[in-house]
């Protein structure tokens, strides 16, 4: 049987499936047709439609998609690739996600200055630094008021990091790549920044304080009020294939928005 029966609601409408849950090394679902029908068989017994739930491990991100699209692979096997499946994907029609790109540059800025005598080490020197400055700047390197936690987590889902070294000052940046990435790992980025690296997210226990850590609808509002500064483009994907599961008049919200936002700089 199906892993889930998920309820899904914009606009005062709901649209309902039960879906599959899985995850690959790779980047190639496969499935017994078999297994398959008896899914598509316990789904018609509920009078709901399938969907799979998939995130290929080295992707990171999960794409929810309509069987349909499996194509043959042998007597008895079907497959979706990745490329179909992100063709397809219904994570923005159904669910809310978006894709969204940080101004490139944005980010934080940390400045340490030396304040005690040098000590020559085996290796060159040690000293003592502190913190003389640390702020939060957007893509021109203008200090940032009050930027809202959403626009940081979103940096720091496509951050890299930079050091400038000298013998009385280190300046130690993280910043925006300037690559794309989802509301989704936004989301996991927030939820695993306090993680020892390699621990788990407990999925069941954030989900009962989800909202307190980042709701989805602050993420797009903050992200959108810092367009040129912040936030260099927003999408909403249609899928290739609109699957017939959709009710008639299906407002989801990549249908109720635009399709593209952009900041009128690039």
């Amino acid at each position: 049987m199906p892993d889930l029966l998920a309820v899904f609601q914009t606009g005062g409408e709901t649209c309902s499936a039960v879906i599959e849950v899985k995850t690959t090394e790779d980047t190639v679902l496969k499935f017994k047709t078999r297994y398959l029908q008896r899914l598509k068989e316990y789904a018609a017994l509920l009078n709901q439609p399938l969907l799979i739930a998939w995130r290929p491990r080295d992707v990171g991100f999960w794409i929810l998609f309509d069987p349909a699209i499996a194509e043959p692979a042998g007597e008895d096997s079907v497959t979706v690739g990745f490329e179909k499946a992100i063709k397809n994907d219904l994570m923005s029609v159904l669910a809310g996600d978006y894709y969204l790109v940080p101004k490139q540059g944005a980010g934080l800025r940390i400045e340490l200055e030396r304040v005690g005598e040098k000590e020559p080490t085996a290796d060159g020197y040690q000293a003592v630094f502190r913190v003389s400055e640390a702020y939060l700047h957007d893509a021109a390197g203008e200090r940032g008021a009050d930027v809202p936690n959403a626009l940081v987590w979103a940096i720091f889902s496509t951050l890299t990091d930079h050091q400038e070294i000298n013998d009385d000052v280190i300046v130690q940046s993280f910043v925006a790549s300037g690559g794309m990435t989802r509301a989704q790992l936004i989301l996991r980025t927030a939820v695993g920044f306090s993680l020892n690296e390699g621990a788990r997210i407990h999925w069941r226990q954030v989900g009962t304080n989800l909202d307190a850590i980042l709701r989805c609808d602050d993420l797009l509002r903050d992200a959108q009020a810092h367009f040129g500064t912040f936030t260099s483009y927003i999408f909403y994907q249609q899928p290739q294939i609109m699957p017939s599961l959709l009710p008639d008049g299906w407002a989801g919200r990549s249908a109720g928005s635009p399709a593209v936002s952009k900041d009128d700089g690039d």
